[in-house]
């Protein structure tokens, strides 16, 4: 997505026996959850072996993630999410890269704490309705440098009454947008130029935003505003 991150790819799968296959289960273990327990004084905190919105996480030159509070329930065992870690494997990082992580306080109206991203760093935080973090500004590291971290989300079945509230997330959508141009409709709507619309649920309110894919085509076909190029589903140029 490019309306809140870009440039950020994930991986979840592993090869059995591999080692980021027995790295993860260590980490999902009931002797390692016991221990973010006990730092955390969560109670019964519990792994996730899915691994949803976790794993590996790489990001290259350009990447960044605003500044944003995370999905509160897992998709699948409906369990309250309560704390993030995350593990740094970034050698010979520069801080002229940025890419530090950005902790916020409760109003998002400053950054309380930064953490660089380099090697062997590793952050563990609560994770409720306002715990704000991020890296907003887009790396600036070489083309042949990335940013990358382990990611694991803990979990538990409830959580204390006045933290509890409505399921919470964002939902993104890429389809159609423009399905004209200079009086010519597109012939199938999947012949519309893309565009990624974000829903945001919060607080039992929800809110909208919508960015075009701004590819060389779109860009050539705005200012000309014209279609240029023959779409899929047989709208002709003009």
């Amino acid at each position: 997505t490019y309306l809140d991150q870009k440039n950020k790819f994930t991986k979840t799968k592993f090869e059995e026996n591999s080692i980021f296959y027995h790295l993860f289960n260590e980490l999902n273990s009931d002797e390692f959850t016991s221990m973010i327990s006990k730092i955390t004084e969560i109670k019964d905190i519990c792994g996730d072996h899915e691994l949803f919105g976790g794993g590996l996480h790489q990001s290259i030159n350009g990447a960044f993630l605003n500044v944003h509070v995370d999905y509160n329930y897992h998709p699948t065992t409906k369990y309250h999410r309560r704390c993030n870690l995350i593990i740094y494997l970034n050698k010979n990082w520069k801080d002229e890269y940025g890419g530090s992580l950005e902790l916020w306080d409760k109003n998002m109206t400053k950054c309380e704490q930064k953490l660089s991203p380099k090697f062997n760093n590793m952050v563990v935080f609560n994770t409720n309705d306002y715990s704000f973090h991020g890296h907003p500004d887009p790396l600036n590291c070489p083309e042949n440098i990335n940013r990358k971290s382990i990611a694991l989300y803990y979990y538990s079945n409830g959580r204390p009454k006045n933290e509890i509230s409505r399921i919470h997330g964002t939902l993104f959508r890429n389809g159609p947008g423009i399905l004209e141009r200079d009086n010519q409709w597109v012939h199938h709507p999947f012949d519309g130029d893309g565009m990624i619309t974000a829903v945001k649920f919060i607080n039992g309110q929800a809110s909208l935003t919508n960015k075009f894919v701004r590819t060389k085509g779109f860009q050539e076909e705005e200012k000309k505003n014209k279609f240029i190029y023959r779409g899929v589903f047989g709208t002709q140029k003009k």
